[in-house]
């Protein structure tokens, strides 16, 4: 009914309802939501180099009415007054509007890991556990919280997607006898519900309708948000430093052995002081832990992966089910749903997601 059309190269007019399925490809880079905030002078922001995968934390410039409009000034850095964001970049990203006094503490710098710029940057709130909970809960209805990834460069994602594709191919060559049938493959279920355990179960324990299916899951990729990640240039490495951090903050610094010598020396005069501060210290580093944690695992799933990656996956994977063997995990809750729905249309179609 739409009466829009499209005349592609060919000659051939398109509706509106034919090229639907562009829409599950950003390959422009830019995400959603498309405020342009994140120009703004004295905004804090983070990014990724496109050259050489280099960190580097910053505050925007005032614009140049000069450049272009991809063009970002930034201040703090000597040697790098700004960027060209379709083209220097491989990640933008910056704190969500409400959520600007969680990064105040942001110094320009190049160089190190993600890990050293947020740390730097992070301010824990007075209310440790409302903070969390609010982190948690906001980042289920907000598109991306509480950081928000403006653009991922497109030949990063195509890292990504053909990581994801190489594994495909490197299971289903491993696999014993005939590869799996061309079919879409989809475990529904609640969280850490032991969905992908099913291929383990004897086979009597299964209906007999999915049996074949169910046996054939050892030889499929599973398609859910966390592979993904996995699958996306300098995840792992980034992630695995953020693992890492738990151990460095229990070790303590050279103050505090500084300060249990003197403990050691004079027993009893301020033992009961020093321990009580150095419990202090340890929540306070526990929870600056946490947050690099799960920041850096969001800072790559939210925007990147989500919202991104995994809507190029899923068109990849029905368009060439018959070479690229998968299964899809969702936990059916909030937005898995409407992509669960959308994976099925598309499965169920003889003409999408190819027009």
């Amino acid at each position: 009914t739409s009466p829009m059309q499209v005349e592609s190269c060919e000659g051939n007019l398109l509706r509106s309802k034919d090229l639907a399925w562009t829409v599950l490809a950003k390959d422009d880079g830019w995400l959603a939501p498309f405020g342009r905030e994140w120009q703004e002078p004295g905004r804090s922001i983070m990014c990724r180099l496109l050259e050489n995968d280099e960190w580097v934390s910053a505050r925007v410039g005032k614009p140049d009415p000069s450049k272009p409009s991809t063009w970002l000034p930034l201040e703090g850095i000597s040697d790098l007054p700004g960027v060209d964001v379709e083209k220097d970049l491989g990640m933008l990203f910056t704190p969500h509007n409400s959520c600007q006094s969680e990064f105040a503490r942001l110094e320009p710098m190049r160089g190190g890991m993600l890990v050293d710029h947020l740390s730097k940057a992070f301010v824990a709130g007075s209310s440790k556990f409302e903070q969390r909970m609010r982190w948690v809960q906001m980042c289920r209805v907000e598109p991306q919280y509480p950081m928000r990834c403006v653009f991922v460069h497109p030949t990063v994602k195509c890292k990504g997607l053909a990581e994801f594709v190489r594994r495909c191919h490197e299971k289903r060559d491993q696999c014993e006898g005939a590869p799996p049938d061309a079919e879409i493959v989809m475990l529904l279920g609640p969280p850490a519900a032991g969905k992908s355990s099913i291929q383990r179960l004897p086979p009597e324990q299964v209906p007999e309708g999915v049996r074949e299916t169910t046996s054939s899951l050892k030889d499929r990729e599973e398609v859910n948000n966390d592979n993904l990640c996995d699958c996306m240039p300098g995840f792992r490495k980034q992630f695995s430093v953020a693992l890492g951090t738990p151990k460095e903050a229990q070790a303590g610094g050279a103050h505090w052995r500084k300060m249990m010598q003197v403990v050691h020396q004079n027993p009893g005069t301020l033992d009961s002081v020093v321990r009580k501060m150095k419990d202090q210290e340890a929540q306070e580093k526990s929870y600056l832990a946490w947050a690099i944690q799960w920041l850096t695992y969001a800072m790559f799933h939210h925007g990147p992966v989500r919202d991104s990656l995994a809507w190029d996956v899923i068109k990849v994977t029905v368009i060439d089910a018959s070479e690229i063997s998968v299964y899809y995990s969702s936990v059916m809750a909030g937005a898995a749903i409407d992509r669960t729905m959308q994976i099925l249309e598309l499965a169920h179609s003889a003409v999408l997601p190819v027009p």
